[in-house]
């Protein structure tokens, strides 16, 4: 370890003291930027590359070949994102303990057992040769600039005294399977829906789950009880996307495009803007490259190559979670005495893994990790749970994930990042599984279509929300959806398409998933791609900033008529009842009624389920904030609900009651939190983000490394995504992760817009400078004509072979 390292702790502690020490550790931050002019050599070249970083720091990278496009790629990102890489993969593979100590052990123990590093070190020995290669290359760039910055690493590395180690083949996958395991929602569902029915039995815990979609329109139009271990995992998987800064359910998005016909420009229009956790540095990173016959932008992930959504100089595409229930839980009968387990009326030996946890300054961890003919054995993967596999009554539970099965994802990705149509696009996507997306296409000559790319299991529907017996087999994934048979539209029907994660099709012959999204943004983005005979890519851009509530004015006009009927009513409750009443159902940050309605539904959702539930079940059933959003105004129009009780007390409260109570709570609540004059709240006083970093939870670096808070507008039903935590309110968790739109009729140029920026450098100037630009709705013009480029004044690279 360098002697910078080891003194640069100390100097932030000293730099809040001294003048010296604020100066020292400015000059190491400086240090650690890196090179944007001048000349760089990188090994493997086969030609110069240049590369060119325009005024929000994109790099355009302009090579000769495909393969020094990729070295050049994976150069670029290890310049402005190596700690972040570095990070996710030790959180992949389960590696957070050797810098962050025993804090991290627990999370180590959930990944190893999850097995993502297992998994992608499998993926790695079954690549196709052109996915290699393209690995390979991009590694051999990542490699390069971890030698070149020897001695100047990112800041992180010096605050935790460590230093990188080479990357390879396997963590790229094990950062790309990293993301499909955060957007696996299903781990959560069959725990806390099984949870509920032991709890309550089936047909009471069935009536809060969103098993109801009749309701919700489809993207396409149709043509053909657990044990305990439940809560804890879960818990496990939420503590430790917490600790990284990564709250938030995750799992919504939009992507909308009109036709020619309905487009200002005559060609197609298409916009996409993804909902992730709030984190800093970002979790996209923006980039052009170019090579003969490849020209393309958009948004990546650091960590491996790729364009994800974005163009090329012929199409354009986006990308919204599917959804997709791709996990499942099984109840197994084991003998750990003798480490057998019974499956279809025989008995089978578990396989046995036992891993060695390093954890930084304290003694190594073993960890034992159990397998059945279903996955891994999920259960002690946290201290929290009551019960470890090995207790006597414990009734163990195994996962299976189709993250742990064969594809290809960054071939995948690279075969879309060079096609030229239709039949090119859906070809390249047949090798992507997880996480399930369904993709928006568009190209310059006018076509518009939709396809799913996902590893959909086959199995019983019985079996697909709540844990199935694992030893009679019935509830065994009995192979994937061929890819052929799913959801697809070569050419969609009308002048607009849109989705938000709501159904795909309602007559799709399979199960896919009980979590779709709530209806109100793709009803939204619906009415307003109908209320204009044309549209232009500015239209769009106020579409992505639009905070208005399909779901609003319903729950309100309940609050209201709740309310209006009470007998004798307090002033405060007139007013907030006039509040409501008068209020247009827009979540803007000035609005006062947006601030009262949000908080009188977090009271409604709590004084409906907490009761029954209790604190920790009721915890884990709001992580994913779509299903009481979806299911508490179906509660509210059925007459025969009796969850409007409250059991803890000898009356029986009606939905009045409850309703009422809940605005009152909020009252209460918003005096507590924005002072006592109800004249001086409003939703962004209330309702605000900060980008935390990892290591921003101490103040000292807090001030440093994480950016916010500011106020934001939206809730989870607007199109300008804003979810929080209804059980933490309020703090903006989720929300576009990036905001992106292409006009085919200057396709040669994009507008892209990211929460923060494009370094991950705390001192670079763009560190954060399009955080004032996402908050206010405006946006960076990409610009991926090379002619425009080369004669550009931007900062350029040149990165030349080793001599």
């Amino acid at each position: 370890m360098s002697s910078r390292a080891r003194i640069l702790g100390p100097l932030f502690l000293a730099a809040a003291l001294l003048p010296a020490g604020i100066f020292a550790v400015y000059h190491i931050l400086v240090r650690s930027l890196p090179d944007e002019d001048g000349n760089a050599e990188l090994g493997g070249l086969a030609s110069q590359v240049e590369v060119f970083r325009d005024e929000v720091g994109v790099p355009h990278i302009l090579a000769s070949s495909e393969a020094d496009m990729y070295r050049a790629a994976g150069y670029v990102h290890a310049q402005d994102r190596l700690w972040q890489m570095d990070l996710y993969r030790r959180y992949a593979r389960g590696r957070l303990a050797e810098i962050f100590g025993a804090r991290a052990v627990e999370s180590d123990k959930l990944m190893r057992t999850v097995g993502i590093g297992r998994i992608a070190d499998t993926l790695a020995r079954h690549l196709a040769p052109e996915t290699r290669s393209i690995l390979a290359a991009y590694c051999d760039g990542v490699n390069a600039a971890i030698k070149a910055r020897a001695g100047r690493y990112p800041v992180e590395f010096d605050i935790l005294q460590y230093e990188p180690e080479a990357w390879s083949i396997a963590d790229c996958l094990a950062v790309s399977r990293l993301v499909a395991w955060e957007l696996a929602l299903s781990w959560w569902t069959d725990l806390t829906f099984g949870d509920l029915a032991s709890r309550l039995g089936e047909a009471k815990a069935r009536e809060v789950l969103p098993l109801d979609d009749a309701f919700a329109r489809a993207i396409l139009p149709a043509r053909t009880p657990p044990p305990p271990a439940g809560q804890a995992f879960l818990r496990g998987v939420l503590d430790t996307r917490s600790m990284l800064g990564m709250s938030g359910s995750a799992i919504g998005s939009n992507c909308w495009a009109v036709t020619g016909a309905k487009s200002a420009t005559g060609l197609p229009i298409l916009a996409n803007d993804t909902h992730l956790p709030h984190a800093q540095p970002a979790r996209w990173y923006v980039m052009h490259m170019s090579c003969p016959g490849i020209n393309v932008a958009g948004i990546t992930i650091a960590g491996a190559p790729g364009i994800v959504a974005g163009h090329n100089d012929h199409i354009m595409w986006g990308v919204t979670n599917a959804m997709v229930d791709d996990v499942d839980f099984f109840r197994e009968r084991i003998s750990f005495a003798d480490s057998t387990y019974e499956y279809r009326g025989a008995s089978r030996r578990l396989r046995v893994r036992i891993d060695s946890i390093l954890v930084r300054d304290s003694a190594a961890v073993e960890h034992v990790v159990y397998e059945t003919a279903h996955g891994p054995v999920i259960d002690g993967v946290h201290p929290a749970r009551p019960g470890a596999p090995t207790a006597i009554g414990a009734v163990p539970l195994a996962m299976r994930w189709a993250g742990a099965e064969r594809s290809d994802e960054v071939g995948a990705m690279a075969r879309v990042n060079r096609a030229r149509g239709w039949a090119e696009f859906v070809a390249a996507l047949r090798d992507f599984g997880v996480p399930g997306q369904n993709f928006t296409f568009a190209d310059r000559h006018g076509a518009l279509g939709y396809t799913l790319a996902a590893r959909i299991p086959l199995r019983p529907a019985a079996g697909a929300v709540l844990p199935s017996d694992g030893w009679d087999g019935v509830g065994d994934w009995r192979g994937f959806v061929p890819y052929e048979e799913l959801p697809r539209a070569a050419m969609i029907e009308g002048d607009a398409f849109a989705n938000a994660n709501n159904p795909i099709n309602p007559a799709l012959p399979y199960y896919v998933t009980a979590l779709w999204e709530s209806d109100a943004r793709a009803q939204r983005i619906t009415r307003l791609l109908a209320q204009r005979k044309a549209y232009a890519a500015r239209d769009f851009r106020l579409m992505q900033m639009d905070v208005g509530s399909e779901s609003a004015p319903a729950l309100r006009d309940a609050f209201v008529l709740a309310l209006a009927r009470m007998p004798s009513r307090p002033i405060e409750l007139t007013r907030a009842m006039n509040l409501l009443a008068q209020w247009d159902g827009r979540m803007t940050e000035t609005s006062l009624g947006a601030a009262l309605l949000n908080a009188s539904f977090v009271q409604l959702a709590k004084a409906t389920f907490e009761d029954e539930m209790g604190e920790a079940t009721y915890r884990l059933y709001t992580t994913v904030s779509n299903v009481p959003v979806r299911v508490l105004p179906r509660l509210l129009s059925d007459t025969t609900a009796t969850w409007f009780d409250d059991v803890r007390t000898a009356g029986i409260e009606t939905r009045d009651d409850i309703l009422r109570k809940s605005v009152m709570l909020a009252l209460l609540d918003l005096s507590r939190r924005l002072g006592p004059s109800m004249d001086q709240w409003s939703w962004g006083a209330l309702h605000t983000v900060t980008f935390r970093h990892p290591l921003g939870e101490l103040r000292s670096l807090g001030r440093l490394l994480n950016v916010g808070p500011f106020p934001v507008a939206g809730n989870t039903s607007t199109i300008n995504n804003g979810e929080f935590a209804i059980a933490r309110p309020y703090d903006a968790a989720v929300g576009a992760a990036v905001r992106l739109i292409v006009d085919a009729a200057s396709i040669d140029t994009c507008y892209i817009v990211l929460p923060t920026g494009q370094s991950g450098e705390p001192l670079s100037p763009h560190y954060a400078d399009q955080a004032i630009l996402w908050q206010n709705g405006a946006y960076h013009r990409l610009v991926t004509n090379l002619a425009a480029i080369r004669v550009s004044s931007w900062h350029r690279l040149t990165l030349s072979p080793s001599r």
